[in-house]
């Protein structure tokens, strides 16, 4: 057992530097960086956190699926699982290790972008958050981690079902587009199409009702739900705002938000969960001879 363990976080560790000094994801965390930076900045001159939230909900997603993508894959082309399975190290220790190892550099990620909000904000206001603030500001980077493990997860499970990494990479891309980019204007043509209603119309309560249910198909939905009280941040989307603006919304306390919103939570969880159990048991069971 504790050799297990050990091998899991010898894996992790590797996973974690190779992840952190990997070119690709420093120009990645750079630029996305240097637009949450520039975003936050704007909030001085009228800007809403909206577009904050809007900015991490749809591009961090991507550094997720970069880290994810080809986790497994690589290793299967490269022959390096073979031999790492000469040696007294198990399948489940490998995926262990790295998803691991994936999740601590999603970690790092969150834990800078929440350090360029406060620092970007102390700049602008010269003011100290408070500790109320600072909790929000902790249960906001929670509910991020939570929203990017998905597409983490998501590009773990590619690399387990493809055999290359660009087939992976695609996937991966596909999946992002449509759950996070375009995914608000799909509902709205759906519920176009099914209701009679005219696009960009304002819409009835029959059309209304139905954008925000089919909505709740995409996990950028209970991201926006939880964070700013706002149904979508997708691009085109028809957004319904709740009563309470999220987490961060300081006219309600910390229980009256967790009352509300606490099913986006959950779902939140159990997506990244599901994708992670099925990575698993595909990954014990398949042949990795390439």
């Amino acid at each position: 057992m504790k050799q297990n363990i050990n091998n899991i976080f010898t894996i992790a560790q590797k996973e974690f530097a190779d992840n952190v000094w990997s070119p690709r994801f420093v120009v990645l965390m750079s630029i996305f960086l240097i637009i949450l930076f520039s975003y936050t900045y704007k909030i001085q001159f009228g800007s809403s956190f909206r577009a904050v939230v809007q900015i991490i909900a749809i591009f961090a997603p991507v550094i997720g699926i970069a880290l994810g993508f080809d986790a497994v894959v690589k290793e299967k082309k490269n022959n390096s699982l073979n031999v790492l399975l000469t040696h007294p190290v198990f399948r489940d220790n490998i995926i262990t290790g790295k998803i691991l190892g994936a999740m601590m550099t999603l970690a790092l990620v969150v834990f800078l972008a929440i350090a360029v909000i406060i620092g970007t904000s102390l700049i602008i206001s010269g003011k100290l958050a408070n500790f109320s603030e600072l909790s929000r500001l902790f249960i906001f980077g929670l509910l991020t981690f939570l929203y990017l493990l998905i597409f983490l997860s998501i590009g773990i499970f590619t690399s387990v079902i493809t055999k290359s990494e660009i087939d992976s990479l695609t996937c991966g891309i596909i999946a992002w587009l449509n759950l996070c980019v375009v995914f608000g204007a799909t509902v709205m043509i759906v519920a176009t199409v099914v209701t009679g209603q005219a696009l960009f119309d304002g819409g009835n309560q029959q059309f209304r009702e139905l954008t925000y249910n089919l909505q709740k198909f995409s996990p950028i939905h209970h991201y926006a739900e939880a964070t700013i009280g706002s149904s979508d941040l997708s691009w085109g989307s028809l957004a319904h705002h709740e009563t309470i603006k999220g987490v961060l919304d300081t006219g309600y306390t910390l229980g009256e938000w967790a009352g509300e919103f606490w099913e986006n939570v959950v779902v939140l969880a159990v997506i990244s969960m599901i994708l992670i159990i099925l990575s698993y048991l595909i990954f014990l069971r398949q042949d990795i001879t390439m």
